[in-house]
């Protein structure tokens, strides 16, 4: 008995351990779960949303605090309190799964927890890029029945991706403006 570590010990370890990786599956479940969940032959870009982030860090919170309270005290309602937050925190990992947005060759997804709008492109009458030099810019778009929305982009976005977007704006015949900020 006395060679054995405590269940203290062991619970704070595993807390230290998931403190320890939680910020690498923070910075890259979001990234995983688009492009693997959401993958389409046909896309050309898939964002995560920036609340997903937030959302894995946040359930990983719950995870560490659930696994923190068994450490110092295990009774009937640290269990349940623990088991709530295990439940928590599997519900946040899925809540980060369901927010993205998708440029493919045929339509735009915009998605999150509250909403899901997919626009065809042949629905989009006007685009304009605004970008400052060396920066990344953003994509307005305006759909013929006059709703708007923006895409602004990140790392995910490359030369061959720009390309492919200004390839069907030409295609589908969009209005298309380019403006500078200074």
């Amino acid at each position: 008995m006395l060679n054995q570590p405590s269940p203290r010990t062991i619970y704070i370890i595993i807390s230290l351990v998931i403190i320890i990786l939680a910020p690498i599956i923070v910075l890259i479940f979001p990234l995983f779960s688009v492009e693997t969940f959401h993958f389409d032959k046909g896309q050309i870009v898939r964002i995560p949303l920036v609340e997903n982030f937030y959302l894995v860090a946040i359930a990983f919170i719950t995870l560490i605090i659930g696994v923190l309270t068994l450490a110092f005290k295990r009774n009937s309602i640290t269990y349940i309190l623990s088991g709530v937050l295990c439940v928590m925190f599997f519900g946040l990992i899925y809540v980060s799964t369901i927010g993205y947005t998708i440029i493919h060759k045929d339509y735009i997804v915009l998605q999150n927890i509250a909403m899901s709008e997919k626009y065809e492109w042949n629905d989009i009458s006007d685009v304009l890029y605004e970008y400052e030099v060396g920066e990344f810019g953003i994509y307005y778009f305006l759909t013929k029945d006059g709703r708007e929305f923006s895409i602004a982009e990140n790392g995910k976005f490359g030369r061959d991706e720009t390309r492919e977007i200004a390839h069907i704006i030409n295609l589908k015949k969009i209005n298309f403006e380019k403006r500078q900020i200074e």
